[in-house]
Order: structure tokens, then C-alpha cells, then sequence
């Protein structure tokens, strides 16, 4: 029969002695693996605080109103552009220009001419005459006392408005009528020359600044047998285009 006996004392110590260093081995390793004071505090660095989660908040909602106010911006900017190029595209269609052609421009011309010629009908009347400083003045068809009577009654005579602008008719009046007796208006008598042959006149040159049309023409003499020019400006008033200035017209 196997009985139990205690063993000696010194084999105790030395089974104590052999286990001692392997528990402390042990020990150490799970003090390594263990969470210390320096893991705590940078887990506490990796977390979100409650302020970190607002600022991001707070970083999305100001990105969200950047961008509202970025397309705000564009759409005003946007709105703003086609308005104003609604304004230019309106104002460029106002200010449109018609071109005149050339048989046109001939054509205008040679009215003019002879609207300005037929001035020469208040000769042909039996009307009275006044000298006046070397100057001879013949009274018109119908007493005239105003300068508003004087431009509606040339209009309405000869149609001067309808082929030269209003400040061709200012000097026309400044010009021939010019003088008042007995508060009635006359007319200076002058020599317009020779007819001239505007109808067959052709345009050698001509140049458009703004409303306005610079011209040339050269006109045939018959009796001289060669050409000769004539300059004229004409004016586009939104409607048609008027006679401005001609050299075939001393006004």
C-alpha cells in the first residue's frame, strides 16, 4: 500500500525558489498587456468630445452657406449679365442704322436739289421789292410775321422737311430770310446758276460715323465737257435719311 509522506524541508524551499522567477515571468507579461495611465490618456486624445462634434457641425453648416451664398452669387451674377445684355441688345436694336444705297443716295440729292431750286417760284410772282444795303428782297405770297409761320409755310410750299434736317433749315432762313419790313418776312433774291445734271451723278466715296453718312459725288458738265464733285452729309434721324450739308447749296 502507497502512503503519502511529507517531504523534506529543504526540498520545499528549493520547489519555491524554481517557481518564483516563472510566476514574476508571468506576472510581467500581463502587466505589459495591461492598459497604463500613457494608453488611457491617448484613447482620450482619439475620441470625439462633444465640442469636436459641433465644431464639425458647425464647419458643415457654414460650407453649406458658403455654397448657398457661391450659387446666390452666381445667380445674381448671372441675372445681372443678361439684364444688362438685354439693355445693350435693346439699345443696339434703337439705334440701328439703315443703310442707303447708292441709287438712294442719288436719289435724296437730287430731290434736295430741286426743292432747294424752287425757291426761284417767289421771283416769278408780281410781288414787291425792297432794296436794302446793296441787297434786293422780294416780299413772299403770304404775309408772314413769325418764325414758327415762316418754317410751316416752307415746309408746306417746297417740303423742305421732308428731304433736309431742321438745322439745314435754320440757316436756310438765316440765310434768305434774314430781313423783316414792316414786320413781314422777305426773301433775298440770289442767281442759282445753271441747272445741274444731279440725277446722273454718280457716288465716288462715302463713310459712315455714327448717324451720320459723309458723301461724294461727281456730276458731268455737259458745256465744260468733264466732272466735278460735290459733297454732301447725310443724316439718319431714326426714320430716314436727310440732307445735312451739300456744296450744290449755298446754306
Amino acid at each position: 500500500m502507497f502512503k503519502f509522506k511529507k517531504a523534506p524541508l529543504l526540498c520545499l524551499v528549493i520547489s519555491i525558489l524554481l517557481i518564483f522567477p516563472t510566476g514574476c515571468k508571468n506576472l510581467e507579461a500581463n502587466k505589459k498587456t495591461l492598459p497604463t495611465n500613457k494608453t488611457n490618456k491617448n484613447t482620450k486624445v482619439m475620441c470625439n468630445s462633444p465640442n469636436s462634434n459641433n465644431k464639425k457641425s458647425s464647419s458643415t453648416s457654414s460650407n453649406l452657406d458658403d455654397n448657398k451664398a457661391t450659387k446666390s452669387n452666381v445667380l445674381n451674377s448671372t441675372t445681372k449679365t443678361t439684364s444688362t445684355n438685354i439693355k445693350n441688345s435693346n439699345l443696339n436694336k434703337n439705334n440701328k442704322i439703315t443703310a442707303i444705297t447708292d441709287k438712294q443716295i442719288i436719289e435724296l440729292l437730287y430731290n434736295g436739289y430741286n426743292t432747294m431750286r424752287s425757291l426761284e417760284k417767289f421771283l416769278q410772282l408780281d410781288n414787291p421789292m425792297i432794296e436794302d444795303s446793296s441787297y434786293t428782297y422780294v416780299k413772299l405770297p403770304q404775309k408772314i410775321t413769325t418764325n414758327d409761320a415762316l418754317v410751316q409755310y416752307l415746309n408746306k410750299e417746297l417740303n423742305i422737311n421732308k428731304y433736309y434736317t431742321n438745322d439745314y433749315m435754320k440757316r436756310l432762313i438765316n440765310y434768305s430770310f434774314n430781313k423783316k419790313f414792316n414786320g413781314e418776312y422777305y426773301m433775298l433774291i440770289g442767281q442759282f446758276g445753271m441747272i445741274e445734271n444731279i440725277k446722273n451723278a454718280k457716288v465716288t466715296d462715302k463713310k459712315y460715323e455714327n448717324n451720320k453718312l459723309h458723301v461724294t459725288i461727281s456730276v458731268y458738265d455737259k458745256y465744260e465737257k468733264k466732272n466735278y464733285n460735290h459733297n454732301a452729309s447725310l443724316i439718319y434721324n431714326g426714320k430716314t435719311w436727310l440732307i445735312d450739308t451739300v456744296t450744290f447749296s449755298p446754306w
